[in-house]
């Protein structure tokens, strides 16, 4: 009977982050949303493996002001 060994098996998870921000213009706003994205906690998640850029940015009813 074989050994067990251990193996590390790497899983590409996708998601989405949503920063809600105050700001007087979309500069601003992606400004301060990269502020939030950079604190932000995604749990035991280590921080080398988050990659992440702005994709979309809506404004408070919704409607989409920026998309990448």
């Amino acid at each position: 009977m074989d050994e067990e060994k251990e193996f590390y098996v790497t899983y590409r998870i996708e998601g989405r982050y949503v920063a809600k921000v105050l700001a007087k213009d979309l500069e601003e706003a992606l400004d301060k949303a990269e502020d939030k994205y950079c604190l932000a906690d995604f749990g035991v998640l280590p921080d080398e493996y988050i990659d992440g850029e702005p994709i979309i940015v809506e404004d408070q009813d919704g409607n989409f002001v920026w998309e990448k």
